[in-house]
């Protein structure tokens, strides 16, 4: 029986791509959010917040988590095992700025099943064509909605595992709680291993 591509199915891609985006910038937001809580140990000003965030400004999503993991390092020395989960999360997130780029930048054909003209809701292509000395290359992919819905999912997993960080975090500079950071600690390093490889499967590929 010959799949066809409907609206719902235009629309769900469309969801599904805007929500990726969104869901990878919350991951940035949450290193903002936290960035302050490591430099001051005590209620922050307004202007102090406004200091940081102006520093912040304009910071790549690289930049931004490689002060943010060196940040982690210098400041809890005393609780290393923080710098060293966290550093396998940076890693991780690390897989999926790649990712992040090429759906952001490339060009879609929503529905596309195949480089055949056959079409369906659960397959769009993802290209990034390029004018070489070789001539011209399409550089697509088909992408299946159901692997773009399980990067979402882990997204919003990492989500969660800063989250944490920012808990912890807390536990030390705040309230001197080593207990409940190493709770909390024992909760992230179980999250994280619970994150295979990141990557964005295809279907098919046409160079």
């Amino acid at each position: 029986m010959k799949e066809e591509f409907t609206e719902k199915g235009s629309e769900k891609q469309k969801a599904l791509i805007g929500d990726f985006i969104i869901r990878f910038e919350s991951l940035n937001d949450w290193i903002r959010f936290i960035l302050p809580n490591i430099i001051f140990k005590k209620q922050i000003t307004e202007l102090e917040l406004k200091n940081i965030e102006t520093l912040m400004t304009d910071l790549g999503a690289e930049q931004l988590r490689t002060k943010f993991d060196s940040l982690i390092f210098d400041n809890f020395s005393s609780f290393p095992e923080l710098s060293k989960t966290n550093n396998k999360l940076s890693n991780k997130v690390s897989e999926l700025t790649s990712i992040r780029n090429s759906i952001a930048h490339g060009t879609y054909r929503l529905g596309w099943k195949d480089f055949k003209a056959e079409l369906s809701d659960d397959t769009f292509s993802l290209r990034h064509s390029k004018s070489t000395k070789r001539g011209y290359k399409k550089r697509s992919k088909i992408i299946s909605t159901k692997d773009l819905i399980e990067l979402n999912e882990l997204l919003e997993k990492l989500a969660f595992c800063y989250k944490l960080i920012h808990i912890i975090i807390r536990n030390l500079s705040n309230h001197n709680r080593i207990d409940l950071a190493e709770k909390n600690l024992h909760a992230l390093v179980k999250k994280i291993d619970e994150i295979d490889k990141i990557n964005l499967k295809h279907l098919d590929v046409l160079n």
